[in-house]
């Protein structure tokens, strides 16, 4: 990405989600999501991994695309539902047995894209 590119994330991504300034370790692993490359990313309970996950959709580019993300506890996934709607503005729902099972919510995700 070049600067100005970087620029535009940065203030995609705190006009868009929430006005807190990212972090640079945030803005790095969104330049790797929309570069298509792997990354990973380690970091404390509270430092904004989210943030990550929900950035690309501030980008005009990706409104209306679609981001499964897998994580292995119903509270956790819950959790992150409530913080992409509440915090970042995201549509999010979680595919769980304690939400109606997998068929029917993905046929309705898929439904809306």
């Amino acid at each position: 990405m070049s600067s100005e590119e970087i620029e535009n994330l940065r203030s995609s991504m705190k006009n868009e989600l929430g006005g807190k300034e990212p972090r640079p370790f945030q803005i790095q692993m969104v330049q790797a999501t929309e570069g298509r490359r792997d990354a990973i990313c380690h970091a404390s309970t509270g430092m904004g991994k989210t943030l990550i996950a929900a950035a690309p959709f501030a980008l005009e580019e990706n409104r209306g695309r679609v981001t499964i993300m897998v994580s292995p506890l119903i509270s956790l996934q819950d959790e992150m539902v409530k913080s992409f709607k509440e915090e970042y503005g995201v549509k999010a729902v979680a595919i769980n047995s304690a939400h109606g099972g997998c068929s029917r919510t993905m046929m309705e995700v898929r439904s809306r894209t």
